[in-house]
């Protein structure tokens, strides 16, 4: 197989994957875009680089170039075919071959640095299939594009945001005075699918009525799974509804099972089995499956299902026989690796194509998804925020070659990126990016562990087995009512006041006969309902004094873990200061994410950085305003991040990192404690801001497209460091497998079998492989990596499930190289 990749419309690049001709594809997936076009305009379709390299899975000795002389085009009835032929001579620079004449209603130019593709001011087809045959040691490869060429008004643009603890939608119809619009999620549901519903007490009513609070229950018997149909079109017999009745206490405890963190699940945190009512009534076409090996389709259905309700929003608005074209973005957390948002954008776009078969009515003409970090989604935001606010006078904005340090915190997930602004264009480079499980429900996890330690004392062996222990025969409803009460505990807590102890409040309240003797006998009786008995308590203490004491600091502890592992990752990142001098190279920190509402972590935030802090007007929306704008970064390529090898050398603190960019430059990072003294002592003062002259639109949250002047336009020759990894991949020389990481995103993907000198990291569209002259491996992360570096069981507790007492991780852990 071979690879080539496209600049779409200049804004996106994708990787076009080259099958020989003769061989069929494993799948009838097309990937498809949507552009806008007006009639009787011209339209740049998509660049390719002249010295496009036309890259070998099987190793990069097999590499070619593009003969742009062999160029030949034709147009047929289901698109336009390009034909071409692959060389082992890099083209010249100064020849330039002559293109043969295009079809009519498309246009070729090629120049010194890119071939471009167009449609003319005659084009007037809705659609435009591209077949692209490279032809290669004289077998022919192919692949297929779909272009949706469309008047504005026609598209409509969707984020989903899917949190760990709420979750929101946007929509925007794109066109002269179109708004976007909140939906309002559990409204929505219940005028749509779930009717009978109505004025019903919901687990998934967020106290704001445009957020639907992020809980999954899962029929363990019985269950019916169909991922294209309605949501709840089974009701209780479906394997997961979107909404369901608090009234049904008896029902949920006995027949479901609450997956607290649906986009987490995959990390094998829950072990039970699901038993459906039949093999024909399930998409896996058996009687009984461990849930662990169905949370991937899980988590595309719920996709699938919020989307249906996207659609029949918008239906409803549009006139009857309007087409629609939807555009989708989703947004992940960068803990994320590649193979998992790959299938999630592919099984997004194939959920869409079955919508579009099965339902005669639907109006749904083309569609395209990509995908967005989360992180980068809130600077965006900030970014539009701050713009606004230079408008009024009230801000300087964002500087042209700024570099700016994102930290998202939710509920499960801590994700930041540094991110630059370049000072000669207006493209945006997510330098680094990264995340880890461990966020908000960390701290409050330390809210159960401050109680348990009261309970049963500061042994964490004695806490690690209570904790375990008491959870594991309360039923689901126990569960969560346990959370809500520590939830507000957590909400009301103020570390400036002197709280009365748990003991002595307890005493205070239930009388000087009080002992916590009692509930200590009980903690491993399997006939007492611990649980129950704890949620009374805390119940009480709340409304006596809004929140319990940090009594050992176990609270506190929690909150400097979160805040020193993120400066500690930032840091030796090699791009928040320079290494060798330790000048801080990060002009403003930019705090968003609903765990910031919890005051000593912004605080300790503020602590640990030696630059300016600053937060948002929203800290859970932005990343919506964010990911509406209208500025790509890392050319939208659905690509997790870039590619990077790391080596470790010496042992615990005198060890050092060095990293390989892979682009000519090499970091060496001392070990975290000498370099975060140096960049608390001897980092410089920030220079002033300089406001920028900024450009406006028409104020609203998309941007139109702006189409171009000429039938086409040109693109600038120099490539930066990024694009040419897209192009070509990243070359590392002097590897060795057994010292030496590939790392990307912040996670090590140790899980291949290459171990040659000279190596070369590429992104087929889809995934990461590492190939050397000859040969290809594909590129992963080992399966164990995020239970042995990650704070999953305080992430997911009390809901998640332990086998062995062993298997619970609760310890502060230390990072994964150091």
């Amino acid at each position: 197989m071979y690879y080539v990749a496209l600049k779409i419309e200049n804004r996106k690049y994708h990787t076009v994957q080259l099958r020989p001709a003769d061989v069929a594809p494993a799948e009838s997936f097309v990937p498809s875009f949507i552009l806008e076009h007006q009639p009787g305009q011209a339209r740049l379709v998509l660049s390719l680089l002249r010295e496009a390299r036309v890259v070998c899975r099987g190793g990069f000795d097999r590499d070619r170039w593009i003969d742009w002389g062999s160029l030949t085009a034709e147009t047929t009835g289901d698109g336009l075919h390009l034909h071409l032929q692959a060389t082992s001579t890099r083209p010249e620079q100064d020849a330039l071959p002559p293109l043969p004449e295009p079809p009519p209603t498309v246009e070729f130019s090629l120049n010194k640095a890119h071939f471009m593709l167009g449609v003319t001011r005659h084009f007037s087809e809705s659609a435009l299939r591209l077949t692209l045959t490279i032809t290669v040691d004289d077998v022919a490869h192919r692949g297929e594009l779909l272009f949706h060429l469309v008047p504005q008004r026609y598209v409509h643009d969707v984020v989903m945001d899917f949190g760990s603890e709420a979750s929101q939608i946007v929509t925007y119809r794109r066109g002269r005075g179109a708004v976007n619009r909140r939906m309002q999620l559990v409204g929505n549901l219940l005028d749509y699918y779930y009717p009978d519903l109505k004025g019903k007490e919901l687990h998934q009513q967020d106290t704001e009525s445009d957020l639907y609070r992020s809980a999954y229950f899962i029929k363990k018997e019985g269950a019916v799974f169909d991922p294209n149909a309605s949501p709840g079109t089974n009701r209780d017999k479906e394997l997961l509804n979107l909404l369901t009745d608090k009234g049904q206490k008896n029902l949920l405890a006995e027949e479901r099972v609450l997956v607290s963190n649906l986009k987490l699940a995959h990390l094998g945190a829950y072990n039970f089995m699901v038993r459906f009512a039949s093999r024909e009534t399930n998409a896996f076409r058996v009687k009984e499956r461990n849930f662990i090996d169905t949370i991937v389709q899980l988590q595309q259905a719920v996709v699938n299902y919020f989307l249906q309700v996207v659609l029949e929003e918008i239906k409803r608005s549009t006139p009857e026989g309007q087409p629609i074209y939807l555009v989708t973005k989703l947004l992940v957390p960068n803990v994320f690796e590649q193979s998992k948002v790959s299938r999630l954008v592919k099984g997004t776009a194939n959920g869409l194509a079955e919508m579009t078969r099965q339902q005669a009515t639907c109006q749904l003409q083309g569609f395209e998804v990509s995908t967005l970090s989360e992180s980068d989604a809130a600077f965006l935001g900030f970014k539009r925020e701050q713009e606004e606010k230079a408008r009024q006078g009230r801000a300087n904005g964002l500087k042209k070659g700024g570099r700016y340090l994102i930290i998202d915190v939710g509920k499960g997930t801590t994700d930041y990126s540094i991110l630059k602004m370049n000072a000669r264009s207006t493209q945006l480079v997510s330098l680094y990016r990264s995340g880890f499980i461990g966020a908000g429900n960390v701290l409050s996890y330390a809210f159960i562990d401050t109680i348990f330690a009261a309970i049963c004392g500061l042994n964490s062996d004695d806490r690690k087995r209570a904790i375990q222990a008491v959870t594991q025969r309360a039923d689901v409803v126990e569960k969560l009512q346990f959370t809500e009460a520590i939830e507000k505990l957590k909400h009301n807590y103020d570390a400036q006041r002197n709280y009365t102890s748990f003991t002595e409040v307890l005493t205070k309240l239930y009388g000087d006969g009080f002992d916590l003797s009692t509930i200590r006998s009980q903690l491993f009786d399997k006939n007492e309902a611990v649980l129950a008995t704890l949620t009374q308590w805390l119940e009480k203490i709340w409304q006596h004094q809004g929140s319990i004491r940090d009594e050992w600091g176990i609270i506190n502890r929690a909150v400097n873990e979160v805040a020193n592992r993120i400066h500690r990752e930032v840091v030796q990142s090699g791009r928040y200061a320079d290494p060798e001098t330790g000048r801080v190279l990060v002009d403003k920190i930019i705090l968003t994410g609903r765990g910031f509402k919890f005051i000593p972590l912004r605080s300790a935030i503020s602590k640990t950085f030696d630059v300016p802090v600053e937060s948002t007007d929203d800290l859970k929306k932005v990343c919506l305003a964010g990911a509406f704008s209208s500025e790509p970064i890392n050319f939208e390529s659905n690509l997790v991040g870039f590619p990077e090898v790391y080596e470790l050398f010496g042992q615990h603190e005198r060890q050092s990192k060095q990293i390989d960019t892979g682009d000519g430059q090499v970091l060496n990072i001392p070990a975290y404690n000498r370099l975060k003294n140096w960049v608390q002592h001897t980092g410089a003062a920030l220079q002033e801001q300089v406001r920028q002259v900024m450009e406006y639109g028409d104020g609203h949250v998309i941007q139109a497209s702006t189409l171009p002047k000429t039938n086409l336009v040109d693109v600038s020759y120099d490539l930066s460091q990024e694009e040419n990894f897209l192009n070509e991949g990243r070359e590392f020389d002097n590897f060795n497998r057994n010292a030496k990481v590939v790392t990307i995103c912040g996670l090590d993907y140790k899980r291949h079998t290459i171990n040659s000198h000279t190596v070369n990291v590429f992104f087929t569209g889809e995934d990461f492989i590492i190939r050397d002259g000859h040969t290809y491996s594909p590129l992963q992360v080992e399966p164990d990596f995020f239970r042995n570096t990650q704070r999953v069981f305080q992430t997911l507790y009390p809901f998640v499930d332990i086998l062995d007492p062993a298997d619970v991780s609760v310890t502060p852990l230390t990072d994964d190289d150091f």
